[in-house]
């Protein structure tokens, strides 16, 4: 089991137009199990001894979900000739890296409109299989702290 509880955290949540500030969440096994103020935490479920991560300055927000991508296309790559020089293993290369960017931008769920057949198998392979977990779950920056939960798919 893992388990983290991120301490003294701005949350935005998309349920106001407000952040939430100095809160405390709980998370066990990549699920939110609460989240309530810092200054009133209660007791942790019994079991449960998580890794204490101080979240002030920080802004944090739940995995967020991006409804229309085209993870395989490259933005400088839109003439209609590289249809006729690209193959399936660039856009593989490109769908790699833009999953990657994507997903450490704290995007949990995408939807792929663009890519070929069956690169979103590959991906979801690829990011819950393949990739070291701290790249998969956690991105800290100096003023944002992402969670990037889950995979792509």
């Amino acid at each position: 089991m893992t388990a983290f509880l991120y301490r003294d955290g701005a949350l935005a949540d998309g349920r106001s137009d407000r952040l939430r500030i100095g809160v405390s969440i709980l998370v066990v096994d990549e699920r939110i199990v609460w989240i309530r103020p810092g200054d009133d935490e209660g007791p942790l479920p019994k079991g449960v001894a998580p890794e204490i991560v101080d979240a002030s300055g920080c802004t944090i927000v739940p995995g967020l979900i991006d409804c229309h991508t085209h993870l395989g296309a490259r933005a400088d790559r839109y003439n209609p000739i590289n249809a006729f020089k690209e193959t399936p293993y660039t856009q593989g290369f490109a769908a790699e890296k833009n999953a990657r960017t994507t997903l450490l931008a704290g995007f949990r769920t995408v939807r792929d409109v663009g890519s070929g057949p069956f690169m979103a198998v590959d991906l979801r392979y690829l990011f819950s299989v393949l990739m070291p977990p701290q790249e998969r779950y956690l991105c800290q920056c100096d003023e944002w702290l992402i969670w990037a939960h889950g995979v792509v798919g």
